[in-house]
């Protein structure tokens, strides 16, 4: 009987150490599981790699993107980018997982004593082979009030425009400076928002006064919409304005449109994009330096918007990093795949952050 015992023994030796072996790689494999869902986790989607560099002054890496648009969809595909801190915007080709940063395009020359004033550009457009950049139209940065009331009169001026990038037909997925047609400049948005009643009395205010400005522009049709960071109505509105392009790039009569988009309280819009029918809204804080972003939708025939995702944690907002422009990449089953720049980060620290697509069917 002893060598029945035996072997009975061995062989219960043999399945506990099978047993032991199976579930040490059942638990290695938990655990790699755990650290591909750390890595690949909806709040944290990692840095999209920028090859050559967004410019800014002096030539150093920009920190202040607030605004992109491409020329179409898929990859690659060509895109604008601006920095509210430069006055020429800059072409990017956009790949999946990467931007490679292209020429560097003059928007304005507007000086004062012979220095350079910004356009303070917050946000781009393309629509109908052009590109469509706006300045803020507020108010200069100037929390210690040094500057007098001439350069404050002139870098409002020099930021209360919008300027068109037309191009060249034909031009491809890479554009450069010689795709450019020409570049024009209009200050007729301005007079439109100053005749506007609920406007007019925040216009030339300070942002932490709540001043009036545009961070945000989309062109969808013929009609061009500015969305504004600044002023924030009662019971959490924000200002968007419609105009139409040949108002403000021909001879048409002024005329606009103003809504309120529900943002939330002390909210105001970022950035713009087009979504079919519709406008994507970055929402973030209208004058304060810390707070919820946010992403919605509107239908601009019916004013309905719809509430799609509160992206603070997705895209590491914070004092320093502070979301300012989207770009759609794509839309899955999962739901609409946005690319976001924030002021604050390394050439804008692009990120890809996934959020709910918008039912556009109920808006109608």
């Amino acid at each position: 009987m002893a060598p029945v015992l035996d072997r009975t023994s061995a062989t219960m030796k043999l399945l506990l150490s099978l047993w032991g072996q199976k579930m040490a790689s059942a638990k290695l494999l938990r655990g790699s599981a755990r650290a591909s869902a750390a890595q690949h986790s909806p709040d944290d989607q990692g840095v999209w790699e920028v090859k050559k560099t967004l410019g800014s002054k002096k030539g150093r890496a920009a920190t202040n993107i607030s605004g992109i648009a491409c020329t179409g969809d898929g990859f690659p595909r060509a895109c604008m980018v601006i920095d509210d801190e430069m006055h020429s915007a800059q072409f990017v080709s956009v790949r999946e997982g990467e931007l490679k940063a292209g020429d560097i395009i003059r928007l304005t020359r507007e000086k004062l004593d012979g220095d350079p004033l910004e356009l303070d550009g917050e946000g781009v457009a393309y629509a109908d082979g052009s590109f469509y950049v706006i300045g803020s139209h507020g108010h200069p940065r100037d929390k210690d009030h040094k500057l007098d009331a001439d350069e404050i009169a002139a870098r409002i001026a020099a930021s209360s425009q919008v300027v068109r990038i037309r191009l060249k037909p034909g031009s491809g997925e890479e554009l450069g400076e010689n795709d450019v047609l020409d570049v024009e400049a209009s200050s007729k948005l301005r007079p439109i928002i100053a005749a506007q009643p609920d406007l007019e009395p925040f216009l030339d205010s300070r942002l932490e006064n709540n001043g009036l400005t545009i961070e945000g522009v989309a062109v969808l049709g013929d009609i061009l919409y500015a969305g504004f960071r600044g002023p924030s109505f009662d019971e959490g509105m924000s200002p968007l304005l419609s105009v139409r392009l040949d108002v403000i790039f021909g001879s048409e009569p002024p005329a606009s449109k103003l809504e309120r988009l529900p943002l939330g309280k002390g909210c105001g819009v970022r950035a713009l994009a087009v979504f079919e029918r519709g406008l994507l809204i970055l929402a973030g804080p209208a004058a304060a330096k810390t707070g919820p972003y946010s992403v919605h939708w509107c239908s601009p025939a019916t004013g309905r918007t719809q509430f799609l995702a509160d992206i603070t944690k997705a895209a590491q907002a914070s004092k320093q990093s502070k979301p300012e422009a989207i770009l759609l990449l794509d839309k899955s089953t999962s739901g609409l795949r946005l690319l976001v720049f924030s002021d604050g980060g390394k050439e804008g620290a692009p990120r890809p952050i996934l959020v709910p697509a918008p039912d556009t069917a109920a808006a109608e």
